[in-house]
């Protein structure tokens, strides 16, 4: 056996250590009883003009035999699991495209919403450095939405690796709206943040194409939402709330009382920044801010649509450009079906399966 397939597994092995002693005491018996048998015993017992017993010789030669070949056995045992473990036996090692979609199917929903939430975060980060610079004490909305993304778990080295990455020009985005019609006839948005808009057109016209669903021109599904800045309390109730608007000065539009007991506020989207700091200095601080998208009317789905909508919502936010996506639709009580990758199944395939 080689030096290095024995020689560490005595000190650092654990079980292959003690397989190797064991191989050593019973060669070493082996070896003591193979000098002791009568091929090598007879000279020397001539010399000295004794003889040893036949009946003795014997059975020092037979262990002498038993023992070498239990040393041997041991040995082998060794230098095997030793080249099993440098060889990976035991581990499935997949590598490439089925690698990372292995990776990525097998993730938790914990980390998948985390890493929603620290992109939206960089992309509002970007936004806000390309409309007022990187000084936080003169550019409000980056302090702000610096201070919003830590407090929902987004590291402040992160934050600071992608503005360093953007100041020094190594990174050239731009925030784009891809529009289309999704499956029955529901208007989908992707908001996005691109540094190629051909390349995030591509993925978004095949997670459409996919999805039973078309990808459109601008204008040809915002037509469905408007925009207002929203704004989630919990803790306190709308008189509160009104009472520190008008107090303040600011233009609330509306507010209304969740099933839960939180309150939205709503805003229009340029008075939103003063109306969330004037709330602020009144101690209301909000759980959730931001300008969303709000549908003005629903469609409705069937059973098939929800499916085929859910699955293209999903294909849209695994693309890295994506950072939001809003739909109209009103979904039936239907779930995603996922494969033993975590990965969904498309509507076909899941057919196929009932059968």
């Amino acid at each position: 056996f080689k030096t290095h397939m024995w020689q560490p597994c005595v000190w650092k092995q654990g079980p292959a250590g003690a397989m190797f002693v064991l191989a050593s005491l019973f060669g070493l018996g082996g070896a003591s009883a193979f000098v002791s048998s009568p091929s090598v015993a007879a000279p020397r017992a001539v010399q000295k003009g004794t003889q040893s017993p036949p009946e003795t010789a014997a059975a020092a030669n037979g262990r002498g035999s038993g023992d070498s070949l239990v040393g041997l056995g041991l040995l082998w045992a060794v230098g095997w699991r030793q080249g099993r473990a440098r060889n990976g036996a035991g581990r499935i090692v997949v590598r490439g495209r089925n690698y990372e979609c292995n990776v990525r199917g097998k993730k938790g929903k914990r980390e998948a919403e985390l890493a929603k939430i620290i992109k939206k975060c960089l992309s509002a980060v970007i936004m806000a450095i390309k409309e007022g610079g990187t000084d936080e004490t003169t550019n409000k909305a980056l302090s702000r939405v610096i201070k919003d993304g830590t407090k929902d778990g987004v590291s402040r080295s992160t934050i600071d690796g992608r503005i360093k990455k953007f100041v020094d020009g190594k990174e050239q985005v731009d925030q784009i709206m891809f529009e289309g019609t999704g499956p029955g006839g529901a208007a989908v948005m992707a908001r996005t943040l691109t540094d190629c808009k051909i390349r995030t057109r591509a993925h978004i016209q095949d997670a459409f194409k996919k999805s039973d669903g078309e990808i459109g021109n601008t204008g040809s599904a915002n037509f469905a939402f408007e925009t207002k800045g929203v704004l989630l309390f919990e803790g306190t109730n709308e008189d509160a709330i009104m009472e520190a608007a008008m107090e303040a000065d600011a233009e609330l539009e509306e507010l209304e009382t969740q099933e839960d007991g939180s309150v939205v506020a709503l805003t229009a989207p340029e008075n939103f920044r003063a109306v969330q700091e004037a709330l602020e200095a009144k101690n209301l601080v909000s759980t959730s801010a931001d300008v969303e998208y709000l549908s003005i009317t629903e469609v409705e789905l069937d059973e098939k649509d929800t499916y085929n909508l859910k699955f293209l919502i999903h294909q849209l936010e695994a693309i890295d450009d994506v950072q939001e996506v809003v739909h109209n639709a009103k979904f039936n009580d239907i779930e995603l079906e996922l494969n033993s990758y975590g990965i969904p199944m498309t509507w076909m395939t899941l057919q196929k399966l009932k059968k």
